[in-house]
C-alpha cells in the first residue's frame, strides 16, 4: 500500500521534473513562435519557392507524429555527426513541431486584420514592411494570443514525449519511481496532478482572454 510518506518522497522528484517540463515547454514555444511568425510572413511572400517550402514544412510537421520527429533528431542526426543533448533535442523537436502549428495560427491572425488597415498605412507613406510591423502585426498578434496560449498548454503536455529520449521531466521521474516501487498507478496519478497544476491555471487565463 502507498502511504503518505511515499507520496512525500515522490513529490519533490516530480516537482523537479515539473521545473524541467516548464523550461522545456517555454524554450520550445520560443522556438515555435519565432518559426511560426516567420512562416506566416513567408506564406504571404510574393516569392513562390519560399511559399512552397514553407507550406511543405507545415504539412510535413503537422502530418507526422511529434514522437517520430523527436526520434529523428535525437537518434537520427548522430548518424550525420550531429550530437544533441536530450534537453536540446526535445526543444528542437517540439519547437519545430510547434512552429508548424503556430505558422497557421499567426497566418489566421494576420488574415483577420482588415486589408483596409494596411492600405491606410500605405496611404500615409509607410513602406509595406513598416505597415506590416507597426499596423498589421500588433493587431494580428492580439487576435492570435488566445489560441497561442491554448496551444502552449498542448506543448507543455507534449513534453511528456521526451521521456523517450531521457529528458528528466515529470514522466521520466514518474516512470523511474514506478520501476523502483512497482506502484505505477499512484505515481502516474500524482504525475497527472502536476501536469494539471500547471495546465489548468493557464487554461483559465485563455478562457478570460477569449471572453474579451
Amino acid at each position: 500500500m502507498v502511504t503518505i510518506d511515499d507520496l512525500q518522497e515522490w513529490a519533490p522528484l516530480l516537482a523537479q521534473g515539473a521545473v524541467v517540463s516548464v523550461e522545456l515547454a517555454v524554450a520550445s514555444l520560443l522556438v515555435g513562435i519565432a518559426i511560426g511568425l516567420a512562416g506566416a510572413l513567408l506564406l504571404r511572400s510574393t516569392f513562390r519557392p519560399a511559399r512552397a517550402l514553407t507550406r511543405l514544412y507545415v504539412e510535413v510537421f503537422r502530418g507526422t507524429p511529434a514522437l517520430v520527429q523527436l526520434f529523428i533528431i535525437y537518434f537520427g542526426l548522430p548518424s550525420f555527426g550531429l550530437l544533441i543533448s536530450p534537453f536540446w533535442a526535445g526543444v528542437l523537436g517540439l519547437g519545430l513541431n510547434a512552429g508548424a502549428y503556430l505558422t497557421e495560427i499567426f497566418r489566421a491572425g494576420i488574415n483577420s486584420v482588415h486589408r483596409g488597415q494596411r492600405e491606410a498605412a500605405l496611404a500615409i507613406g509607410l513602406k509595406p514592411t513598416q505597415a506590416m510591423r507597426y499596423v498589421v502585426l500588433p493587431q494580428a498578434l492580439r487576435v492570435a494570443l488566445p489560441p497561442t496560449m491554448s496551444f502552449a498548454i498542448a506543448v507543455f503536455q507534449a513534453t511528456a514525449l521526451t521521456l523517450t529520449i531521457a529528458v528528466p521531466e515529470i514522466m521520466n521521474h514518474a516512470y523511474e519511481i514506478g520501476n523502483d516501487t512497482f506502484e505505477y498507478m499512484p505515481v502516474f496519478i500524482l504525475a497527472a496532478i502536476f501536469y494539471a497544476i500547471v495546465s489548468i491555471p493557464v487554461s483559465r487565463v485563455v478562457q478570460r482572454l477569449e471572453g474579451r
